[in-house]
């Protein structure tokens, strides 16, 4: 697609959703909440992610039926969430060196309708979009490897098909359905915050789409990393067990 075909079907998407934003005021109010004060929520949930795997939590509880090797993977994969949000945003300040967007608001100033007040910097690619990509992705790889390490114990114990499947299903709903219920509430998070920043005229959609490739590479790299820096993490993580942290 030649570029101006691109910037043209930009333009015309946000145009699209930005065009219904001050036409009903409580749905205003949401977009303005899911806009600014959304990714607040996406950091309460990894703290709160921490704390079902910290040993003092009250809230330990809430994951007792995952085994010692569950709840350090979780650890380890909080640890390197906070590396791929650091890498993320690392990329977007690269990215903005060398491509410069302005918001909507400045390049359409008759057109945009803005809900919030924003500096008149760089909208490529969003920042909002990459570390909220950044915090879903690591939740979701750890889901994935618990289901992965969940398959290969059961593989090892050469059960039928059908008491596998009995197993599996009692496993994943009573051990996995608040890790997987935490990468849904972030997955909706994160659609939430992308879609709002457009409504209220801060963002193009290529900036989120930016933003979430961003933020779910910097996630990738967080995770082969983490694979290959055991003994550090490791190190790490029994540092913070001394200070109650781990």
């Amino acid at each position: 697609m030649p570029m101006q075909q691109l910037l043209a079907s930009n333009w015309q998407l946000f145009d699209s959703i930005n065009d219904h934003a001050g036409q009903n005021t409580a749905l205003d109010h949401v977009m303005v909440f899911g806009a600014n004060d959304l990714i607040f929520v996406m950091a309460f949930l990894v703290l709160l992610w921490w704390l079902v795997f910290v040993s003092w939590s009250p809230v330990r509880g809430w994951l007792s039926g995952l085994s010692a090797f569950e709840r350090r993977l979780g650890l380890r994969t909080l640890v390197m969430t906070a590396v791929a949000v650091v890498l993320a945003v690392a990329a977007n300040l690269t990215i903005e060196r060398f491509i410069f967007e302005p918001r909507p608001f400045v390049s359409h100033p008759g057109d945009d309708i803005q809900l919030i007040s924003h500096p008149a910097d760089g909208s490529f690619p969003s920042d909002h979009a990459a570390v909220a990509s950044a915090v879903t992705l690591m939740l979701l790889l750890y889901v994935g490897l618990l289901v992965r390490y969940q398959l290969r114990a059961r593989r090892a114990e050469r059960k039928s098909l059908a008491e596998w499947r009995a197993t599996a299903t009692h496993v994943f709903r009573d051990r996995y359905a608040l890790v997987g219920a935490f990468a849904v509430v972030a997955l909706l998070g994160t659609l939430t915050i992308g879609f709002a920043r457009i409504f209220v005229g801060v963002h193009y959609p290529l900036d989120i789409l930016g933003g979430a490739g961003t933020g779910s590479l910097s996630a990738c790299v967080a995770t082969w990393l983490g694979g290959r820096l055991n003994q550090p993490i490791d190190r790490l993580l029994a540092l913070l067990a001394r200070f109650k942290l781990a």
